[in-house]
């Protein structure tokens, strides 16, 4: 395998972490403010208001968890698939 060929395989790792990194960001910034218009919506009834904002912090707390998730786990694959990949192209 020539050498730009091997470039090309680096630059598409980065790329699909990047995306998944990137994708996961943009999903997780328009999930919070879905949340965020609800809970404002929902607030506005006075009995609501306090149940909401209880509602809201369990949900922000979950949306960290689990896109903060994605990413680590994204992190530790890139890590894993890198080292693959360039034990694979020393071979070739």
């Amino acid at each position: 395998m020539d050498e730009n060929a091997k470039q090309r395989l680096r630059g598409l790792h980065r790329l699909v972490h990047d995306g998944v990194h990137r994708g996961a960001t943009f999903v997780e910034k328009h999930h919070r403010q879905t949340v965020a218009r609800t809970a404002k919506q929902l607030a506005q009834v006075e009995a609501l208001a306090a149940p909401v904002a209880v509602v809201q912090r369990v949900v922000e707390a979950s949306i960290t968890v689990n896109y903060e998730s994605v990413r680590l786990v994204n992190r530790a694959v890139e890590r894993a698939d890198g080292w693959a990949l360039e034990r694979w192209l020393k071979k070739g």
